[in-house]
């Protein structure tokens, strides 16, 4: 395939599956692409992004998700799905799981860039373009491959990474190539390397948020970095993002002026005006989604706009327990990274690299725009310690609704000076997770196993 003349962009059925059968692809349209504003209009292909119909069955395992259905968990409609949220160890989650729509589109997006990648640069057009679309597809298939380490294999340790077993790193579209599982370094060293590659090339400035440029390519350094817990060089990384993008979108000014409109209209292609996303994945307009439980609901003090202005309890939703997220006719960056999340990210690395006073006032910066006057109060620590664990709690209030919460329930509980057991009441009934669970990784799919005979499971 390493002469493709042309590329099919299927809008919603392109799915990596096996070593054998390397696609299975059933095409609802196609596009022949010849030229470089062809190549480049593929990141405007919003369906593809919409990441967040396929997490929820992922996230539920966290302390933040709940069922919308009580009936469906006592009921065992879904015995994965029970597991994931009632904490039980004892399900054999791998016999029960059938298909996992986030783990193939995930490898579908991987599969498209590959193509880009391998064919862009014999397209018609300018060469420099041409190479900051390669730029794109590379830092994309990172992104992807980071996703994907980061939920289905155990998380990094410096220590046992080069002998834990990882993912299914696809490097190339080939429809004959074998596909062997990575380690997790062998992943993390792949990521990396693509990211690392695309950097010097990715535009400063790109159309939307849908286009990668260097603002997020140094964000996903930071971040793959900070999972690493190579925190010096996570910090640099965050700054250079920063000095590209710092924008934080005043939340206070914009419930004083009553909330007219969230600055993420229906169509990012079309028209995006969120400053904040380095780069968006994954959103959904028209209908409410991310019921988030009472514990999350408690991470919220009085007069936080982030819970106040975006969740509510509909009367056909059982109240107290759940608030619901109302999407408002906007479309939310499930997946991708922010500038806020940057700021806290670099906040988390000044901590832990000894200056946590400066760490809190990063926090504070975020803070003060998001909590209503009349109720904030500035955030203070007495140490490190104190300052991380501020930090990664202001990161689930700011990150709610996305995947970084499960994340950072695994990467912490690699650490003793910040696991934690979780608990979650639910039917009257409280549940414990205690640290360094196998339910934080999420398991391979019998679509997956049954067609890559080298993946092996990570966890029951």
């Amino acid at each position: 395939m390493k002469n493709l003349k042309y590329i099919i962009i299927f809008f919603t059925a392109l799915v990596l599956n096996s070593c054998d059968d390397y696609l299975d692809i059933e095409p609802k349209g196609q596009v022949i692409l010849t030229n470089i504003d062809e190549y480049n209009g593929v990141f405007n292909d919003v369906n593809f992004l919409h990441a967040d119909y396929y997490m929820n069955s992922l996230l539920i395992v966290t302390d933040e998700y709940w069922p919308f259905n009580d009936n469906d968990i006592i009921n065992n409609a879904d015995p994965v799905t029970t597991a994931n949220f009632l904490w039980d160890e004892s399900v054999d989650r791998v016999s029960n799981k059938e298909t996992d729509l986030f783990y193939e589109h995930a490898y579908a997006r991987i599969a498209r860039y590959n193509i880009i990648i391998e064919e862009v640069m014999d397209a018609e057009g300018d060469e420099v373009e041409k190479k900051e679309v390669f730029a794109k597809a590379q830092i994309l298939r990172a992104f992807n491959h980071f996703l994907l380490i980061n939920t289905y294999a155990t998380s990094y340790d410096a220590s046992t990474a080069a002998s834990d077993r990882g993912i299914i790193v696809v490097k190339t579209f080939d429809l004959e190539q074998e596909l062997v599982q990575s380690t997790v370094q062998d992943a993390y060293d792949f990521i990396l390397a693509d990211i690392n590659a695309a950097l010097p090339v990715l535009a400063t400035v790109t159309d939307s948020p849908m286009h990668p440029n260097k603002a997020f390519a140094y964000a996903l350094l930071a971040k793959v970095q900070l999972f690493m817990k190579d925190f010096p060089a996570a910090l640099d990384a965050a700054n250079e993002s920063l000095s590209y993008n710092d924008f934080i979108f005043d939340m206070v000014d914009w419930h004083n002026q009553g909330s007219p409109s969230f600055p993420v209209p229906r169509n990012p292609a079309v028209e995006f005006d969120a400053t904040e996303n380095l780069y968006y994945s994954g959103g959904k307009w028209g209908r409410p989604s991310g019921i988030i439980g009472q514990t999350a609901i408690d991470w919220f003090g009085t007069g936080d706009i982030r819970l106040d202005d975006f969740y509510a309890s509909p009367w056909w939703l059982p109240a107290p327990e759940f608030k619901l997220w109302f999407a408002r006719d906007y479309m939310y960056n499930v997946v991708g990274i922010k500038s806020s999340e940057v700021l806290l990210m670099k906040a988390e690395c000044m901590a832990r690299n000894g200056n946590f006073t400066g760490a809190m006032v990063i926090v504070n910066a975020l803070r003060i725009k998001r909590i209503m006057p009349a109720d904030y109060v500035d955030l203070t620590a007495s140490d490190s310690t104190e300052a991380v664990n501020i930090i990664v709690e202001e990161r689930a209030r700011e990150l709610l609704g996305s995947p970084n919460r499960l994340w950072d329930m695994r990467r912490l509980n690699t650490e003793a000076e910040f696991e934690r057991t979780y608990t979650k009441v639910f039917n009257g009934q409280t549940y414990t997770l205690n640290p360094g669970s196998h339910l934080l990784i999420m398991p391979f799919a019998k679509t997956a196993t049954n067609k890559n005979p080298s993946l092996e499971q990570n966890t029951n």
